[in-house]
């Protein structure tokens, strides 16, 4: 058995894990005593190296850099990413970073099945992805590193799994943000019906490109008061619903739930039929519901990880279940599930049970000005998904498992080429221009569905 010297902060269950592989890598606290140093610990690998013959494998990360930001403690592989997020970019991108149009507009999709088949599968996908939070946490602080949780497949599973995985999740982040600039142009088509779908997603592409590819702060920035809107919208459009359910409206209607009354809470009259209509619902979760797999990726580039990841991860349920299970809640209190707006509306905005509620009740300007909100959104949450994706493949590059190019930095610590690669990818997009964007925003749909599913499986390994 080959003896490693450990350090104190790990947990029970990864030292016995570590002690049982035959290549492992080391981890160093911030402090064994003031005079510890860099020298220190590369005279204490050599001596280890030296008297046990240990092999290291060429992906596994053998040493460890001392983060030297103030109050911290965390460690950070060796690389070039700098850590240039706050924790209070962090707070806010863990809160609604990947917050898009799902919660204002797909969600109508489910609503067909009636609210409260809406309620339940969103309740129970929320329960999923709960869990996948609480199982990224542990791993984020322990290693909050570049790749984040597919180093963790990597190194803890099996290298093949995390190749795997790697590019599966580089996939669906593609796929997410071709989605999110398809419905960039179906929300413009809102004001402008007659303008090409290629200038559309040519204005949210270069937009995408001008925050990524420069400074990681850019993009830090970008999210911390895209997101702080975001929070102003959802919560606006609850107590909207609030407001108006009681009679505050020009309609002076007090409906309350009554679209839970007529027509009902289920559409479907069987068990059966309802059975399917709640999958239905889970199926768009697993679509719409994200974001602990974005925080355990900021790991790498967020000053004080160790201190500032758990409170993030921390937040997760409470958005989860204010934002999404309040918006299952919510819109079907706006619309019942026979509106025939939901499904066969002309712009994809009208389809929003929230402009569907604002058009009976005869409220103008409103649908305006939730139409610019979630462009707003849109561009937030593919700026999220696109940071998501350069690093995933950034992270792949570092273990050997793409090219070695993709490893290429700026002077800021930023994978410019990962980046570029990415947002080339998604000019997928621009198939909405042939084929009709309804149809192109229907197969990325299903594709990042099936591919998020995957992922999510593999983490809770």
């Amino acid at each position: 058995m080959i003896c490693l010297r450990l350090s104190s902060y790990l947990h029970p269950c990864l030292k016995l894990f570590l002690l049982k592989t035959n290549s492992c890598s080391y981890m160093y606290p911030r402090h064994f005593g003031s005079h510890f140093t860099n020298q220190h610990k590369s005279e204490e690998l050599h001596k280890m190296t030296d008297s046990d013959s240990i092999k290291l494998a060429p992906t596994d990360i053998a040493v460890f850099e001392v983060d030297a930001t103030a109050g911290g403690d965390a460690v950070t592989a060796i690389s070039h990413s700098h850590r240039g997020l706050r924790p209070r970019h962090l707070q806010l991108i863990a809160i609604s970073g990947a917050i898009g149009s799902s919660v204002f507009i797909s969600i109508g999709g489910p609503l067909t099945g009636g609210p409260l088949a809406l309620l339940i599968g969103v309740s129970l996908w929320a329960t999923v992805v709960w869990a996948i939070s609480n199982f990224l946490v542990e791993m984020s602080t322990l290693l909050p590193i570049d790749g984040g949780f597919v180093h963790y497949s990597s190194r803890f599973l099996d290298q093949s799994i995390g190749f795997a995985l790697g590019w599966n999740y580089f996939v669906t982040q593609v796929a997410l943000i071709a989605t999110e600039l398809t419905s960039f142009n179906v929300l413009v088509a809102y004001w402008a019906p007659d303008l090409h779908p290629a200038i559309c997603i040519s204005v949210g592409l270069v937009l995408l490109l001008v925050v990524q590819v420069v400074n990681v702060r850019v993009y830090g920035e970008t999210e911390f008061w895209i997101s702080i809107f975001k929070v102003f919208l959802i919560v606006g459009m609850f107590i909207f619903t609030i407001v108006t359910m009681l009679g505050g409206n020009p309609l002076h209607d007090r409906y309350g739930f009554r679209f839970w009354k007529d027509p009902g809470p289920f559409a479907a009259s069987t068990p059966t039929g309802r059975a399917y209509d709640i999958w239905h619902a889970v199926q768009w979760g697993a679509y719409g519901i994200v974001g602990p797999d974005y925080i355990a990726l900021v790991g790498g580039e967020v000053k004080d990880p160790r201190r500032v990841l758990p409170k993030a991860f921390k937040s997760t349920i409470y958005r989860i279940i204010a934002f999404y299970v309040g918006g299952a809640l919510f819109v079907g209190i706006n619309a019942p599930y026979n509106d025939d707006n939901l499904l066969n509306a002309s712009s994809k905005t009208a389809r929003s049970p929230y402009v569907i509620n604002m058009n009976r009740l005869g409220i103008p300007v409103l649908p305006d000005i939730l139409t610019a909100g979630i462009l707003l959104s849109l561009f937030s949450s593919g700026s999220s998904m696109a940071f998501a994706a350069s690093r995933t493949l950034y992270g792949l590059g570092l273990q050997g498992q793409a090219p070695k190019f993709v490893t290429k930095v700026n002077k800021h610590g930023l994978p410019y080429i990962c980046v570029l690669i990415t947002l080339a990818l998604s000019c997928l997009s621009y198939l909405a221009v042939s084929n009709g964007t309804n149809t192109v925003l229907t197969w990325l749909i299903n594709l990042t569905t099936a591919t998020q599913l995957i992922t999510w499986m593999v983490v809770a390994a």
